[in-house]
């Protein structure tokens, strides 16, 4: 088994964690491993990435978790040097545990607790709480000093990356070419990607962000993170308020969210919420390149329903970014 299949060989994994226990499990050092469970998360089709999920069995009945990802394309050092970063800031995040070069295989420990969207949903009392320690944390974030860390740029979509997207969506789906957004707006969405200057977490979506058993909050997902404007992290969080809340509902999160960052960071609430419409829009187009890659992949997969749903997604995402773009 050749590549980042490895990390889905039971020889592979179990030589692995065998020879470097004492660096993955410092604690258990005389402990032995009875048996590693794997199992992979995302989809058999989805070739160019996999996420995989470790149960390691210690001889006295000890049970640790891991989670693992490798991709053929893009490198995962960026994620792991942002992740020892992090770490060694005393920030809560999962714990890196490992970088495999050869077959760009970043390893790190799982986070128990639940992600914040189910828990926005379920509509718990405890939601304006954790919004307002999710933004302290993003704050926190944003106000790092990294200029001796020569970290990379954030993963951002740039002009020529919509425009060869949104050609690929016409071949599959024709009649979207009626709402595909002008090459000025795009261009205009494209710009963004070259603002540099904070170090971003790129995908600070809820379902990113764990509460664990204390109510301590965790942020999860660094596949994206880097060098961008602040900006980016905001809109995501509001972007979802709004496609996954009522109207009132989602209005009372971007106030409780966005006051209580702008307030840590000294900005102008209503100048950074008018500010926030252009990122909001990228926030739409960056979906709907998402569902048509996805659809790039898996099209030989997908049922007619499933295609329609997507076409009727990436249209909406569409229509949803002319509106932010005013």
């Amino acid at each position: 088994m050749d590549g980042i299949s490895k990390i889905l060989n039971q020889n592979f994994i179990n030589e692995l964690f065998e020879k470097k226990k004492l660096l993955y499990f410092p604690e258990l050092k005389n402990q032995n491993i009875e048996k590693v469970e794997i199992e992979r998360i995302n989809p058999d089709w989805a070739k160019e990435n996999i996420l995989a999920k470790y149960k390691i069995v210690f001889d006295n009945g000890q049970i640790k978790i891991l989670r693992g990802t490798a991709a053929q394309n893009g490198s995962k050092e960026n994620c792991w040097r942002i992740m020892k970063f992090l770490e060694r800031r005393a920030f809560a995040i999962p714990r890196p545990i490992d970088y495999l070069s050869k077959i760009n295989f970043l390893l790190y420990g799982e986070v128990t607790g639940r992600p914040l969207s189910s828990i926005i949903t379920e509509k718990e009392n405890q939601t304006d709480k954790l919004l307002k320690k999710a933004a302290a944390w993003l704050s926190e974030l944003h106000a790092l000093k990294h200029q001796k860390e020569n970290l990379h740029p954030a993963v951002m979509t740039d002009t020529n990356g919509y425009m060869l997207a949104f050609e690929k969506m016409t071949e599959l789906f024709p009649a979207l070419k009626n709402v595909k957004p002008s090459e000025t707006k795009i261009k205009l969405i494209g710009e963004i990607s070259a603002e540099r200057k904070t170090l971003i977490h790129g995908d600070f979506y809820p379902n990113n962000i764990i509460s664990g058993a204390t109510a301590k909050i965790y942020v999860i997902d660094f596949d994206r993170s880097g060098l961008g404007p602040a900006l980016t992290d905001l809109a995501a969080q509001i972007f979802w308020f709004k496609s996954y809340c009522q109207r009132k509902i989602a209005t009372d999160f971007e106030k409780i969210f966005l006051i209580s960052y702008c307030e840590r960071r000294g900005l102008e609430y209503l100048k950074t919420a008018k500010e926030l419409n252009r990122f909001l829009a990228r926030i739409c187009l960056d979906q709907a390149v998402y569902f048509i890659n996805i659809c790039l992949k898996g099209w030989e997969f997908f049922q007619t329903a499933e295609k329609n749903q997507s076409e009727k997604k990436i249209k909406n995402l569409l229509n949803l970014a002319k509106s932010y773009f005013g």
